[in-house]
């Protein structure tokens, strides 16, 4: 998968399959963009575990999905020694993912907001498939 650009150079992530994520930069001219395909809303339904996150996505009628998960931000060996915080979040709530795209912010009693309607420190969430990957 790949994120922002810098320069001549993108940020990249790989995860191997014994689940172990490796992320740098890497030159665009290396690089081959692949079509982009809106996946169906259901095809976010299943169970996701990343190293700091475990989230359940189950369908929630019509083209919503219910989420319910949790992470954390920070539990790398050399953060825990160097004394730095650990942030933590929960979600529970219904969206619709839109043009491949579940994202959304939690509002108050568990019901959910449109993501621009999150502020800066609101629990924001931002999720797209890529292949087998949430």
């Amino acid at each position: 998968m790949t994120g922002p650009t810098q320069g001549s150079f993108t940020c990249a992530a790989f995860t191997s399959a014994k689940g172990i994520t490796t992320i740098g930069w890497l030159p665009n001219a290396t690089l081959v963009p692949l079509p982009e395909e809106a996946p169906a809303p259901m095809a976010f339904v299943g169970h996701w575990v990343g190293p700091e996150q475990d989230v359940t996505i189950a369908p929630a009628g019509g083209k919503a999905v219910g989420v319910k998960g949790d992470a954390t931000w920070g539990m790398s060996a050399a953060r825990l020694r160097s004394g730095a915080s650990i942030h933590t979040g929960e979600v529970v709530g219904t969206a619709r993912p839109e043009k491949g795209i579940l994202a959304f912010t939690m509002g108050t009693d568990d019901k959910t907001l449109p993501y621009a309607e999150g502020g800066p420190d609101g629990c924001r969430v931002r999720m797209w498939r890529c292949g087998p990957y949430l």
